[in-house]
C-alpha cells in the first residue's frame, strides 16, 4: 500500500505541476495580449472582456487547486493526504498542516470570488478581484508545489 500511495503522490505532483504551468502560461498570454491591445487601438474595447475572462478563468484554476474531492487532483488534497500519512512520506505532519492552512488563508479571497462570482450568482460576491491578488495566489501555489515536488517519495 505504501508503494501505491507514493506512486499516486508522484502522479499528483506531476499533474498539479502541469496545471500550474498552464495557469502560468495564461498569465504570460495575458501580458502579451495587453501589449498587443496597446498598439492596436481598434481592439482596445476588447480589453474589458479580456480582463474579465482572465480573472474568472484564473480564479477557477486557483480554486481548483484548493478544493479536494473524491475524483480530483489538487494541491489541497495532496497536502491533506501527506499530513495524514506524513510518516510514510518522511515529513512532519504539523509542518504540512501549517503549509496547507497558510495556503488556504492566502487563497481565501480568490476562492471566495470564484465560488460567489464565477461558479454561482451569489449576492455576497465581491465586485472584483485584483490581478495582483490572483498572481500572488498563483505564486503561493507554485511555491508550495515546488517545496513538495522536490521530495523523493
Amino acid at each position: 500500500m505504501k508503494r501505491a500511495r507514493r506512486a499516486k503522490w508522484q502522479r499528483w505532483i506531476a499533474t498539479i505541476g502541469e496545471e500550474l504551468e498552464r495557469l502560468g502560461a495564461w498569465r504570460d498570454a495575458r501580458a502579451a495580449a495587453l501589449s498587443a491591445l496597446e498598439v492596436l487601438p481598434e481592439l482596445r474595447a476588447a480589453a474589458g472582456l479580456l480582463h474579465e475572462t482572465y480573472v474568472h478563468a484564473l480564479a477557477m484554476g486557483v480554486r481548483r487547486q484548493l478544493k479536494p474531492g473524491s475524483r480530483n487532483v489538487c494541491l489541497g488534497g495532496l497536502l491533506a493526504e501527506l499530513a495524514d500519512h506524513a510518516h510514510e512520506a518522511g515529513l512532519d505532519a504539523a509542518e504540512v498542516r501549517r503549509d496547507l492552512a497558510a495556503l488556504r488563508r492566502r487563497l481565501k479571497p480568490v476562492e471566495s470570488f470564484a465560488d460567489r462570482a464565477v461558479a454561482h450568482a451569489d449576492r455576497r460576491a465581491p465586485a472584483s478581484l485584483s490581478v495582483h491578488t490572483l498572481h500572488a495566489a498563483l505564486d503561493a501555489l507554485a511555491a508550495v508545489h515546488a517545496k513538495y515536488a522536490d521530495r523523493k517519495w
